[in-house]
């Protein structure tokens, strides 16, 4: 069982290897993505190169809590590779505005179909799948019958399949921005 001691041990020294516990993220095998924010360039690098030099998961935790702060206080942001054959430190000027959300929806699964089923309670999600479904009629596809049919031909060609998940996932990411849970 960790104690108060080992934790103090793990996170104030660096001795990571007492009573058999070891942290692999500053392991000489491992490579570490670490990244920094700071007022200017220089900061940063400062910053990056410390933390080459001082490896530990508590300065990348606060390394990457400090990259969490707005961008019009902290605009130079940079990265380096820890234990990398290579010397790699990149520092750049970042705009002030909102940072744009990038989403990026998982591929093909067949709890697709269930899970719009199931979520056809909600009125979000339906009108949103209205609109996916209007938009691909002209292009022969039938999403409201491949979502409701019991029929598992529906879903046999890979053109209907793709169009359907596509839909329930812009359909799902509607029902996240209705509930505010995006953004």
């Amino acid at each position: 069982m960790l104690t108060l001691e080992d934790l103090a041990v793990v996170n104030g020294n660096g001795n990571t290897e007492k009573n058999g516990f070891s942290d692999s993220s500053t392991s000489e095998a491992n490579l570490r993505l670490v990244v920094g924010a700071g007022r200017t360039d220089e900061a940063v690098t400062t910053l990056l190169e410390g933390a080459k030099e001082k490896a530990s998961p508590a300065l990348f935790s606060l390394l990457d809590r400090l990259s969490d702060l707005s961008t019009a206080t902290h605009p130079a942001r940079g990265f380096t590779v820890v234990n990398s054959d290579k010397d790699v430190v990149q520092v750049s000027q970042v705009s002030p505005n909102a940072r744009p959300l990038w989403l990026v929806f998982s591929g093909m699964g067949s709890q697709w179909v269930g899970c719009g089923k199931a979520l056809l309670r909600y009125p979000t999600f339906v009108n949103s799948l209205k609109r996916c479904h209007a938009a691909l009629v002209p292009y022969g596809e039938d999403l409201m019958n491949i979502l409701t049919s019991e029929d598992p031909a529906a879903m046999s060609s890979t053109c209907s399949s793709f169009a359907t998940i596509a839909a329930m996932q812009v359909s799902s990411f509607s029902i996240s921005c209705k509930g505010n849970l995006i953004f």
